[in-house]
């Protein structure tokens, strides 16, 4: 069985994990490689220009990324930008804390020239061309530069260099077609997961009767069904034996608006969560954690005043503003500057709520985390970072705050309600999986 994703996301990796605590064998194929692939992943591209052979080299870090001579490179934890005397030529983009993932090389009026994809060994990987600010070519090298594969983003057509031939594919469906049947055994590939109506699919369908196929759904269905679906429903024939969605409501929304050839191919699967901590038995909840690297907190000082007995634990990456130094004058909060990955990672397991209030991007995938720790996550609508992991009911507009704060002070009274408040929040998709019924379902696939 193939798990076949166009990108290597946290909806990939969760049904991966779900998988792995089943048991399921599998192999995974990404179309995209962002040059950070785990090494039980592969990727065509990655695949033919060998880019993850160097693995004695370590990530390359914002002030060792080369540049002409009297430039300089300014940072912060938040990106890093490159510069000829007063004037930005780079903007540099993290994969995570000052670890280089791409950086964006511009004209002197600041429009991008292209931009240099670099890879877990702080190797460039690829690089994508732009004119008149659209992407246009994209080439993937190998360790020593060479380039392997060019992609024109245009016509989508792919140039593979290999040593014995240059062959030439007229889209990326057909290069990656080219791989799963090169790389992969027929008894492999006879059996497909997919999560994506794009490439995935066309793959797919090109191989028909050579495999049968399930398709993970784990995105939102807007008002309208997306019409590949639609063709699926539509067709007899199809080579999709099955379609899972891992949202409850959405899955119904099928059964109950519509009647397609085959309804009956739509199921729920729910995901087997990978929670780290057991629920906490604490009677009186009393501690909420924020974590930021601005000092656009919404309405902290009301929060502040107005629940004296919650004792608010704010952490940063990074050294603390002026603005919210002066919270420090609070008995109930502590401030923590410049905190470490293990230090922020401790506080969510100790806390009893997660507050996704601050404005900016979020730190450490810290609303993910609180949620696989069992905490009660309250949240503001123009500052929420990740709706997946929290109920709805519990992201607020800008004018609901008294509503947010109600919300913290019954909660915190009143265990009950707390656990009420956190079944609601893990339950938002549905009951959660189960692993016989994953060993069935990929055991079986019919």
């Amino acid at each position: 069985m193939i798990n076949l994703f166009e990108n290597a996301d946290q909806r990939a990796n969760d049904f991966i994990f779900s998988l792995n605590q089943a048991e399921v064998a599998f192999k995974t194929v990404v179309i995209n490689d962002n040059g950070w692939l785990d090494k039980d992943m592969v990727s065509p591209f990655s695949f033919y220009s060998m880019s993850y052979d160097n693995v004695h080299k370590k990530p390359l870090y914002f002030d060792e990324v080369p540049v002409p001579n009297f430039w300089g490179i300014r940072g912060n934890d938040q990106l890093a930008e490159i510069y000829d005397n007063d004037t930005i030529r780079a903007k540099i983009f993290y994969h995570n804390h000052r670890v280089v993932e791409r950086v964006e090389w511009c004209d002197k009026l600041g429009k991008v020239q292209f931009v240099d994809h670099y890879n877990c060994y702080g190797n460039i990987f690829a690089r994508t061309f732009f004119h008149q600010n659209n992407s246009v070519q994209k080439a993937y090298y190998s360790t020593t530069g060479q380039e392997i594969i060019s992609h024109n983003l245009i016509t989508d057509q792919i140039i593979l260099n290999l040593p014995e031939q240059t062959h030439f594919f007229p889209s990326e469906t057909e290069f990656v077609l080219f791989f799963i049947k090169q790389y992969f055994q027929k008894n492999e590939y006879n059996q497909i997961v997919y999560n994506s109506l794009s490439i995935p699919l066309f793959i797919v369908n090109r191989l028909g009767k050579d495999s049968k196929a399930i398709l993970i759904w784990d995105e939102p269905l807007d008002r309208e069904i997306p019409g590949n679906m639609i063709s699926i429903l539509n067709n007899l024939e199809s080579n999709t034996k099955h379609i899972f969605f891992q949202r409850q409501k959405d899955m119904r929304k099928i059964h109950n608006n519509h009647s397609y050839p085959r309804n009956n191919i739509v199921s729920y699967l729910g995901k087997l969560n990978h929670f780290v901590l057991k629920k906490s038995e604490k009677s009186i909840k009393n501690t909420a954690l924020i974590v930021t690297n601005s000092d656009d907190i919404w309405n902290i000082s009301s929060l502040v005043n107005q629940l004296p007995h919650i004792k608010f634990k704010i952490m940063a990456r990074t050294e603390m503003s002026a603005r919210l130094l002066q919270l420090d004058m609070h008995d109930n909060v502590e401030l923590y500057p410049a905190s470490t990955v293990e230090d922020i990672v401790e506080a969510i397991n100790k806390t009893d709520y997660l507050l996704d209030i601050n404005n900016g991007p979020e730190v450490l995938d810290t609303v993910r985390k609180a949620f696989l720790s069992h905490k009660l996550i309250l949240s503001m609508n123009d500052f929420v970072h990740n709706k997946n992991y929290i109920a709805r009911e519990n992201i607020f507009a800008n004018d609901q705050f008294d509503l947010l704060k109600d919300k913290l002070q019954t909660t915190s009274e009143n265990k009950f309600q707390y656990d009420e408040e956190l079944t609601k929040q893990e339950t938002i998709f549905g009951p959660e999986g189960q692993i016989d019924l994953y060993q069935k379902v990929f055991s079986e696939f019919s």
